[in-house]
């Protein structure tokens, strides 16, 4: 009769290895994973997974792989489960370096551009434009005006990197709008035909269609230019936000 505890001690890991164990970063490689588990005939009952995937109990696999990557033999009885091995494919990244742009200067930068598309459309900003960012991503703000309605935009943006061109691209994970306009203005809508109605639904439209597609356009215009500094013989291989604003991991490119 098996019993839960074959997976404490009667089921062992005799052998588990990935080769190779070290690998270059921005290369995908065929790493090869072995593995052999001692499974006595009492413990039949007992399955062998591999990253939740079940397998032999002898066996092996090739994996291509790209970023740090961990392999987890484990051994299930029924409802409980139980690690036998682990191994991890690690990137060397002794080679690269960090660049940094600080929320800072991201902040002013967008701040500029806002004033110049204020000023094109004819409204005005009601205060400041702000960029903060996490972990999450770059968390806009802005407080606009134009003729007599109040637009607040309130947005996030995440940067990924796409792992087979390596470039930095910005999308949407937020977005959020709210319109107001002082009471007087709602009047207008007891004349026909519903003036200000029109006029609200045409700024709504505006916003889905024109000012959100510009701003995106205008956060990969940025990641653009900033990839366009990098050294030739450089290029990303991580991209990611925390507090202090949007970070590059350069890396040696391929040879």
């Amino acid at each position: 009769m098996n019993r839960v505890a074959d997976l404490d001690g009667n089921v062992r890991a005799q052998s588990f290895q990935v080769v190779p164990a070290i690998i270059e970063p921005l290369t995908t490689v065929d790493v090869t994973v072995r593995w052999t588990v001692d499974r006595p005939r009492d413990a039949a009952a007992v399955r062998i997974f591999m990253n939740n995937v079940e397998v032999q109990p002898t066996g092996s696999l090739v994996a291509a792989v790209t970023d740090s990557t961990a392999f987890i033999l484990s051994a299930s009885l029924y409802t409980i489960q139980s690690a036998l091995a682990s191994a991890r494919v690690s990137v060397d990244t002794s080679k690269c370096t960090e660049m940094i742009f600080g929320i800072s200067l991201l902040e002013i930068l967008f701040d500029l551009r806002v004033q110049k598309e204020v000023q094109r459309i004819g409204g005005r900003q009601r205060e400041p434009a702000s960029l903060t960012s996490d972990q999450y991503g770059l968390h806009g703000r802005l407080r606009l005006s134009r003729s007599i309605a109040d637009i607040d935009i309130d947005f996030v943006i995440s940067v990924e990197l796409n792992p087979f061109d390596h470039r930095a691209y910005a999308r949407y994970s937020g977005w959020s709008f709210d319109i107001s306009v002082p009471w007087w203005a709602h009047l207008l809508d007891w004349l026909p035909p519903g003036i200000f109605y029109g006029l609200r639904k045409g700024e709504e439209r505006n916003q889905e269609n024109v000012t959100k597609p510009q701003i995106l356009a205008g956060f990969q215009t940025a990641l653009d230019t900033f990839e366009q500094g990098f050294s030739a013989e450089k290029s990303p291989y991580r991209v990611s936000t925390d507090l202090n604003g949007l970070n590059f991991t350069l890396c040696p490119a391929p040879k």
